[in-house]
């Protein structure tokens, strides 16, 4: 039987020095206070957008703390007086494009060296595919105009040419 984790626990990783990186699951809704507090060496975090609360001193000493993406288009609700990083963090906040000025207007994102747009999950897959077939055609046969010879002068659909350049 699955127990889905839909929180993490206060201090659950308080004081894990070794931790660097971390991929909260998505499914996850909160993470209470102090979960990350005093990882010195955690360099990098990302938030699913399935996190709704963010607690207290959750960052707390984490002064390697360079990258923090958050997947959720409406930032997450934080228990925080004000940034939830400590003063002078160099950290980055990493944010879905169409959300960023709901964040710069967040009161808790102060702290934030800066915070930057990351493109959408479809346009990093759409980059990622063409860079695959940019691979894939490297070095194969051009026909008269200087193109990759896919037979895509013929009516072939599409989706049948592709099939074929990834069974070469």
């Amino acid at each position: 039987m699955d127990y889905p984790v839909t929180s993490i626990s206060a201090s659950a990783f308080k004081g894990c020095t070794n931790l660097k990186s971390v991929i909260v699951s998505s499914g996850v809704r909160i993470i209470r206070a102090d979960a990350f507090a005093d990882c010195s060496s955690l360099s990098s975090i990302t938030i699913p957008a399935s996190v709704r609360i963010i607690g207290f001193n959750v960052f707390s000493g984490c002064r390697e703390l360079q990258r923090m993406y958050i997947q959720s288009i409406d930032p997450p609700a934080v228990v925080a007086q004000s940034s939830i990083l400590d003063e002078g963090s160099y950290c980055v906040l990493y944010v879905p494009e169409e959300s960023k000025p709901l964040y710069v207007r967040t009161k808790w994102c102060n702290g934030f060296k800066s915070i930057l747009e990351i493109r959408t999950v479809d346009e990093q897959e759409n980059s990622s595919f063409r860079k695959i077939l940019s691979d894939k055609t490297k070095g194969a046969q051009k026909n008269s105009n200087g193109k990759v010879a896919d037979r895509s002068d013929t009516n072939v659909p599409f989706s049948e040419r592709l099939k074929n350049l990834f069974d070469k």
